[in-house]
């Protein structure tokens, strides 16, 4: 386990979007890939808001944090290329812990639009949309 766990990439990426722990180094641009170090995959902070020719959907740092928000734990989107869905903040109490639902983020291609909803646990969900000519 240990072994195959210690072999899983940094990343995921897809045409629009890239999966990461922590971020990737956004200054590389589209050289992102080689000028990003292993450690700013999982260590980054702090987390970047703004343009980015992809998607990033990442975690690490509390949405909280983030949103400046302290009573905010849902996915937090900045409205251009960031997703970031670590919704748990290692702050809350025990009780505040309990009743809150874990973030969850669908991605979904339907051809023209890249479609991502956070999903919450009583079944409502927020749809945030992304144009794909946003990403040419």
């Amino acid at each position: 386990m240990i072994k195959w766990y210690i072999n899983l990439p940094y990343y995921y990426k897809t045409a629009s979007t890239i999966f990461v722990h922590a971020g990737i180094d956004e200054e590389a641009a589209d050289l992102w890939e080689v000028g990003t170090s292993n450690e700013m995959f999982i260590e980054k902070y702090p987390a970047e808001t703004g343009y980015f020719y992809m998607n990033i959907v990442a975690g690490h740092v509390s949405t909280s944090s983030i949103a400046k928000d302290y009573n905010f734990h849902d996915i937090y989107y900045d409205g251009q290329s960031h997703f970031y869905i670590d919704g748990i903040d290692s702050y809350m109490s025990t009780v505040e812990a309990e009743s809150r639902s874990i973030p969850v983020l669908v991605c979904e291609e339907n051809g023209i639009d890249y479609i991502y909803y956070s999903l919450k646990e009583d079944g409502t969900k927020t749809q945030f949309v992304n144009k794909k000519s946003s990403f040419n």
